[in-house]
């Protein structure tokens, strides 16, 4: 007699089928059937089973062992392969084995959820109610029955009919019976009686045609695939979240290499060290290099204000600092203005150059940018409907596994056409490509890449090159917008260059990403989406330089916005999840940072008996009233005689020119004027004027048919009322500009509120201080749990009132920070200290605080970072997913090897091109261990992060 080669362990359900196939093929099985209904009860199901393959396992003549069984309510997780493999369906019951496979079973359900399937297995293992032709019907309690007569006298007739209902509402789920034809003999016998069951409760009848390639699939397997898992030997199954089904990983003491273990491993490369060394933990901290640069030049073109700074290095000192006003339609304008305030023979003594700027930002969130198009390679489960509101999108063939193997190939052929299309007919002048699992295995964007680069020559950016997560989506977007926006990134470098050379400044430029590190203009210009949000960075990496604190809340107020971060060991705190900029996410490292529209140039209006500060931004009145004194009395003027308006929500706001380029004749003008915009014009060439005049002379019915939005947003006309800084002006604390002016405004929203001018100024203080207040309080909270601020409402509004010294009923509530506030922008010194007595806390205005961005700009260092992952392969083994090409290997070392070497080439190239030589790298070299309820510890993975630090050269 021939030797036992394959094991069939499984429900008896699956016994007839089984048989059946096994004899049509001749597969000479020896089956272990365990008894149907375990799983209902998924730990015995578990039991039994492990205690079957451990059987099976120990005949030498098993070569591998067939398991009949689905997840089975994750029944099947936590099984171990022996000495042989094991091979499992991916289904969720043999519901599906039985229609041939899980999506049959899906659409099955899809019409009638509530089925009672019969099929030859099920009638055979009494997987099925009782069918009585006389009164007394039977009961079924488990796997035993009563009769309904032996109930009611056993536990009377009130008691026994409440058992009898209760044992039988299980029919009340059902709608229809439904008999599998799997092709296997006496079929008409169980038809039958699937029949009458539909027939005895009201459901509904359907003969359903079964398929048992699954099952035939299942016997014959030698590999995983979509439908089928075949465990090695010493791996445990597990469920996978993914793709909500049975997957496997190796137990701990089956991954060779010393390497393995639950604490972190450290590797340290760099010039003062021979080759590698393992090190106990880095410090985290770029290392103390000696400057290489005398003076920096730093500058942040922010929302409101564009500052520079010039930094000495070796002293630690600043020596000259300038600001502007920032010019949002064209960023050098501004940054010239700042410049021109410098003596000439200090800016030639500038090194370097860094530069910070929401020139990515801004051109994400209006949409500017070349006409880009994304190709796209989906995998299972990937739905990609959402990005057709990004532009020309198509889904290309070629396809990967989640663990990046190849399912299919690119067309060649068909890359081409559809490009050649999105060019012709869309004006596609760049390209986004992103594949599913291009982040694990980039080949196919690669080859995509390369086959629009030799064809087109145009710019193409891969999701992988951005992002090293999975979510394809998210990838595509990031790719899609990095692409969109390099030429004004490259338009923006040239100009500014051109203004340096200029002034005879011919240091290299350095740009800051959202993270707070730099890199070089050639790798900003490639990758300008990693610039976004690049201002705030700078303000945290400049608080950082200003105080030398380790650990602080940083609080930046500008002209528009007030920004908060954090230090956490000496480092800015990064947003994991990707920065979302406009109603966009990506994959963009960017500070983690709350920002709420609240400055000292917020708008201070009254409306609804109630007074708003922001979140727009206008010129402060005491500094509009400096630019046209004759001109802004008149408006004011105007004011002061039709207080009881009803336009009270805009009625003190002024509109007044801003920009020598307002006339429609000059040759820098920005675009073609309307009719109302020329109009509008040549009022204000005249002279200020507020809202209610321009709507009376214009014949408007209401100030919202004014649309000054194109003149205000290209900088040709400016808007200017009431601000926290004309409240300074009053106060005596800051006094620049026409305290007169700002004096004239107070008193006429004094007169709006109903309140004398001294209490309004003492409303807005208060009202400021308590926002303020609310953003430190909301940004600690935040760093603990998820704040829904818009359904917790109610609650947090209380809650902040008590912080603030709001009484309870019975109890008061008080914060304390453990940390310093550290306040930067211009307005900080003058709001924030009252604001960090409410928390029993220090706060720092350190000197040259209104120019940390600027600072920060300077003086940060080039970092670059970069992952790889080591996962179980499928079939044993191991791959190492993050680098194309072939990926598997049985010798977890090897691997490693391979991944260190490759990210210690690919990082260093990279900081080369960021704008360093230098070489310090470290390495953290990390498993992913889980321990299983019975005590088994799963290797999930390894994880390789590598990172360097240097500064820029020159």
């Amino acid at each position: 007699m021939d030797k036992i080669k394959t094991y069939f362990i499984g429900c008896g359900v699956l016994g007839p089928d089984v048989k059946h196939i096994a004899r049509a093929h001749g597969i000479l099985l020896k089956s272990m059937l365990l008894p149907g209904g375990l799983h209902n009860n998924p730990g015995l199901l578990r039991t039994r089973l492990q205690e079957a393959i451990d059987t099976a396992s120990q005949d030498a003549s098993c070569k591998r062992i067939i398991v009949g069984y689905g997840l089975c309510g994750r029944g099947t997780v936590g099984i171990r392969a022996r000495s042989v493999p094991l091979v499992f369906p991916k289904v969720h019951d043999c519901i599906a084995l039985f229609l041939g496979s899980d999506q049959a079973y899906r659409e099955q359900f899809a019409k009638f959820p509530g089925t009672f399937y019969i099929s030859a297995g099920w009638y055979r293992e009494k997987e099925r109610p009782k069918i009585e032709k006389h009164d007394d019907e039977q009961i079924w309690v488990g796997s035993g029955s009563m009769g309904c007569l032996e109930l009611e006298e056993k536990y009377g007739v009130e008691q026994g009919r409440e058992i009898i209902d209760f044992f039988s509402s299980w029919k009340a789920n059902y709608q229809r019976a439904a008999f599998i034809d799997t092709g296997t003999s006496k079929s008409k016998k169980y038809e039958r009686y699937a029949k009458e069951i539909a027939e005895q409760n009201g459901w509904q009848y359907e003969r359903i045609k079964g398929r048992l390639d699954l099952i035939s699939r299942l016997l014959k397997a030698t590999s995983s695939d979509k439908q089928l898992l075949v465990v090695p030997p010493g791996q445990v199954t597990v469920y996978s979240a993914i793709y909500n089904c049975l997957d496997s990983t190796p137990t701990v003491k089956n991954v060779s290499g010393a390497g393995s273990g639950r604490e972190p491993r450290y590797l340290y490369f760099g010039s003062n060290k021979k080759g590698k060394q393992e090190i106990d933990r880095p410090s985290g901290m770029p290392r103390k290099n000696s400057p290489r640069h005398r003076f920096g030049l730093g500058i942040d073109a922010g929302g409101t204000y564009t500052d520079a700074v010039i930094y000495n290095f070796v002293d630690k000192t600043v020596v000259s600092k300038k600001k502007a006003l920032t010019t949002k339609w064209d960023f050098t304008i501004g940054i010239g203005e700042a410049l021109a305030d410098f003596q000439q023979h200090t800016l030639a003594r500038v090194d370097l150059v860094s530069v910070s700027t929401t020139l990515a930002t801004n051109a994400i969130v209006e949409g500017e940018g070349q006409r880009a198009g994304m190709l796209i390679m989906s995998g299972p489960g990937a739905a990609c409907d959402e990005l057709a509101s990004y532009g020309p999108w198509a889904e290309i063939k070629g396809q990967l596994s989640i663990s990046g193997q190849e399912v299919q190939a690119i067309d060649k052929n068909q890359v081409l056409e559809v490009a050649r299309k999105m060019i012709e007919k869309e004006g596609v002048t760049a390209f986004a490509v992103s594949g599913f699992g291009g982040s694990v295995n980039p080949t196919h964007e690669l080859e995509v890449r390369n086959i629009l680069v030799e064809s087109f020559g145009m710019i193409v950016c891969c999701g992988h090159e951005l992002s090293d997560q999975l979510n394809l989506v998210v990838r595509a977007q990031t790719a899609f917008l990095n692409a969109r926006i390099i030429p004004r990134m490259v338009k923006f470098f040239h100009e500014l260059e051109s203004i340096f050379a200029s002034r005879a400044i011919h240091a290299p430029i350095m740009v800051v990403k959202g993270d707070g590190t730099l890199v070089s203009v050639r790798m900003a210009v490639e990758r300008p989406v990693e610039t976004v949000l690049s201002g705030p960075a700078a303000s945290v990496a400049g608080a950082k330089l200003l105080t030398g604190l380790e650990q602080a809340l940083v609080v930046d107020i500008g002209g528009t916005t007030t920004d908060t971060g954090t230090l956490e060991n000496g480092l800015v705190k990064i947003c994991s999840q990707g920065a979302r900029v406009g109603n966009t996410s990506t994959h963009v490292k960017a500070l983690d940072i709350r920002t709420v529209g609240l400055g000292g140039d917020s708008l201070i209006r009254y409306a609804k008996s109630e007074l708003y500060l922001g979140p727009r931004r206008v010129a402060p009145v005491s500094w509009a009233s400096t630019r046209d004194p004759g001109g802004m009395d008149r408006a004011l003027q105007y004011m002061e005689k039709h207080v009881s308006t009803e336009s009270q929500t805009n009625f003190s706001q002024v509109i007044l020119m801003s920009s020598e380029r307002g006339d429609p004749e000059h040759p820098l003008f920005p675009f073609q004027p309307t009719k109302q915009e020329l109009e509008l014009l040549e009022l204000l060439y005249k002279r200020p004027h507020c809202l209610e005049e321009l709507v009376r002379i214009l014949g408007l019915n209401s100030h919202r048919f004014l649309n000054s939005r194109r003149l205000e947003e290209f900088g040709l006309v400016q808007r200017c009322g009431l601000t926290p800084t004309d409240i300074l002006h009053l106060e005596g604390s800051f006094v620049q500009w026409h305290k007169e002016a700002a004096e004239r405004m107070v008193s006429i929203l004094a007169q709006f509120s109903k309140n004398e001018p001294a209490a309004l100024i003492r409303l807005v203080r208060y009202r400021f201080e308590k926002a303020l207040a609310r953003e430190l309080v909301l940004k600690h909270l935040a760093e603990d749990v998820e704040v829904q601020e818009e359904t917790d409402s109610r609650l947090l509004e209380h809650l902040l009132q008590c912080m603030l010294g709001k009484k309870g009923r019975t109890y008061q509530v008080r914060a304390k920070f453990d940390h310093p506030i550290v306040g930067i922008g211009a307005p900080a010194p003058y709001f924030l200290p009252a604001t960090g007595r409410l928390f029993d806390t220090e706060v720092l205005i350190p000197k040259d605080g209104d120019v940390a961005n600027a600072l920060g700009a300077i003086s940060s260092n080039i970092v670059i970072r970069e992952t790889l992952e080591i996962r179980p392969a499928p079939a044993g083994g191991f791959q190492l997913q993050g680098i194309a090409g072939p990926n598997h290997f049985n010798d977890i070392d090897e691997v490693e090897k391979l991944a260190v070497e490759h990210l210690l080439h690919n990082i260093s190239s990279k900081g080369r091109k960021a704008g360093t030589r230098s070489d310090d790298v470290t390495m953290e070299i990390k498993d992913t261990i889980v321990d299983t309820a019975d005590g088994a510890s799963l290797f999930l993975g390894r994880t390789i992060s590598a990172t360097l630090v240097g500064l820029p050269e020159i």
